[in-house]
């Protein structure tokens, strides 16, 4: 599900931002481009997954979905978040904080993970 809001509170500043560098070109800006948003703006609830967005009309309450993994993903954010469109759909991109993981812990996962791969039933190999 789409939700269909008007969305208004960065363009004035995308535009002063983009004219920072240089004045003396005129910029062009895609009806449909990224939009990056701060927290003020728009608000993640990733425990009752929604997100708020300001919008000209108000506040906008907007569920979303995602699995467990992304769920825990979502509890690192930081930063501004991006709302994209991409053939036809709206996607918010979020910064996360991921720990790398040492060497070692790397080594252990793969020596763990050997899949045996099939073909109509019968094992031809074992991935790594």
């Amino acid at each position: 599900m789409i939700a269909q809001v008007k969305l208004n509170p960065t363009k004035q500043q995308a535009v002063a931002d983009a004219y920072k560098l240089d004045n003396h070109v005129q910029r062009r800006f895609k009806p449909l481009g990224a939009i990056a948003y701060d927290d003020r703006i728009l608000t993640w609830r990733t425990a009752k997954q929604f997100v708020t967005i300001r919008t000209i009309d108000g506040r906008q309450k907007i569920p979303y979905g995602c699995g467990e993994r992304q769920k825990r993903l979502l509890e690192s954010r930081q930063g501004e978040s991006d709302l994209v469109y991409r053939q036809g759909n709206f996607f918010v991109l979020a910064v996360c904080n991921v720990e790398e993981p040492t060497p070692q812990e790397v080594d252990d996962a793969e020596a763990s993970s050997t899949l045996p791969l099939t073909v109509t039933g019968r094992p031809i190999a074992a991935l790594r």
